[in-house]
C-alpha cells in the first residue's frame, strides 16, 4: 500500500505540473495548439488521481498540511488576532 500511495503522489505531481506546463507552453510560449489540448487532458486525469488513493487524507497531505486545519502557524496567528487588536499601531 505504501508503494501505491507513493506512486500516486508522484503521478499527481507530474500530472499537475506537466499539464499546467503544456497549457502554458501553448498559450504563452508559442507552442502548437495541441500542447494545450494534451495539457488539458492531463489536468483532467489529474483530477481523478485522488480517487485512486487508498487513503482518505490525500488532499490534505498533498497540499502539505498533514494536521487538521487550522493548526498551521499562519492560521493560528490569524485566529488569535482579532481585527481590532491587529490594526492597532
Amino acid at each position: 500500500m505504501i508503494l501505491r500511495v507513493g506512486l500516486l503522489f508522484l503521478l499527481a505531481g507530474l500530472a499537475e505540473i506537466g499539464g499546467g506546463w503544456l497549457v502554458w507552453g501553448a498559450l504563452r510560449a508559442g507552442m502548437p495548439w495541441w500542447w494545450a489540448a494534451c495539457g488539458s487532458a492531463v489536468l483532467v486525469l489529474y483530477g481523478f488521481v485522488p480517487c485512486l488513493q487508498p487513503i482518505n487524507d490525500f488532499g490534505r497531505l498533498y497540499a502539505g498540511n498533514p494536521k487538521p486545519w487550522p493548526r498551521t502557524p499562519t492560521l493560528a496567528r490569524a485566529d488569535a488576532c482579532s481585527p481590532s487588536r491587529c490594526m492597532q499601531s
